[in-house]
């Protein structure tokens, strides 16, 4: 295991996590204790993309103006790249049922 990911876990049980952010595609994301923010913190180090054909999807895809419905948000990652792409003119629409990741959602700044 990487140190990386070893270090990602003392964030976790430290509850220090929402102390760091993810920078990605011109907007910041705070890393809460959650497995997709834990591989979004880990890839941004490794360079390794996970993400990287779903996130060309979504730039690619979406256009100034367009209408996004996130469901199952999760932290929001999908829903900020959404809204960086569709801009003022667009919507982007957020939904989360697990109660304490949709706290997490709340607390994203567009």
């Amino acid at each position: 295991m990487s140190l990386l990911k070893e270090a990602a876990k003392v964030l976790y049980k430290t509850k220090l996590s929402p102390l760091f952010v993810i920078k990605k595609y011109g907007f910041k994301l705070r890393y809460f204790p959650t497995s997709m923010s834990k591989r979004l913190w880990v890839d941004s180090f490794e360079k390794k993309g996970i993400y990287e054909q779903t996130d060309a999807f979504y730039i690619n895809y979406l256009e100034p103006g367009n209408v996004v419905i996130d469901a199952g948000a999760n932290i929001g990652y999908y829903t900020l790249l959404s809204a960086e792409r569709v801009g003022e003119s667009g919507h982007v629409y957020a939904v989360e049922a697990h109660s304490k990741i949709y706290s997490y959602l709340k607390k994203i700044s567009l």
